[in-house]
């Protein structure tokens, strides 16, 4: 009897300690060689060595739509174009997105977010990039540049995106969306680069 409950125990201690991330992955456009370097250069620093690493080859639409210049465009389709493959693909638990802007120490991302990814099964997606804090009451400020989905708050992110794609930048839809309050969480754990946007060099294009 004490053999069964010791080994429920470590099942039950590793299950707790183990990293809920089953994989990062973070979005690049081809031509984009320096943002690319930054981020792996910072992440092969402060990552998760043990945890599958995968680029997305970012979105360079023709055009822009009504509202959205051709780089925000770019911008919400390549976000489809990884919450498509979460939520299509995986089956359970949690999964890292990012841009090529993202850096700071992914490592703090674990401690972090502990106690959410393990009791608050509600909660489907966590923001890791809102740096503006407004007063009780108001809106939160919050963008794509890092943020963990599970399969289902990918398919909730990627569905209120397409929502707004003629109306609103991708990260200004997901803020808009009632829906995803109720299933997301926001923290400041993660920083932007000083690089130029991807969204600027696209327009110039």
């Amino acid at each position: 009897m004490k053999f069964i409950l010791l080994i429920l125990f470590t099942i039950l201690i590793y299950y707790y300690l183990l990293n809920p991330i089953k994989e990062v992955y973070y979005i690049n456009i081809d031509f984009e060689l320096k943002r690319k370097k930054t981020f792996l250069n910072n992440y092969l620093k402060q990552g998760f060595n043990d945890i599958p690493l995968i680029r997305i080859s970012g979105i360079v639409p023709d055009f822009g739509n009504e509202v959205l210049s051709r780089g925000q465009l770019g911008c919400a389709l390549s976000h489809i174009k990884v919450l498509n493959i979460i939520s299509r693909e995986k089956k359970y638990g949690w999964y890292l997105i990012c841009e090529d802007d993202c850096i700071g120490n992914f490592n703090k991302i674990y401690w972090k977010t502990f106690l959410i990814t393990r009791f608050r099964k509600n909660v489907k997606i966590i923001n890791l990039y809102c740096p503006i804090h407004l007063n009780p009451g108001k809106k939160f400020g919050s963008r794509t540049t890092c943020y963990m989905v599970t399969p289902e708050g990918a398919k909730i992110c990627k569905d209120t995106i397409l929502r707004f794609i003629n109306k609103y930048p991708c990260d200004i839809a997901l803020n808009k969306s009632s829906i995803i309050s109720k299933y997301s969480r926001h923290m400041h754990i993660m920083e932007i680069s000083n690089l130029k946007s991807s969204i600027q060099q696209v327009d110039s294009l």
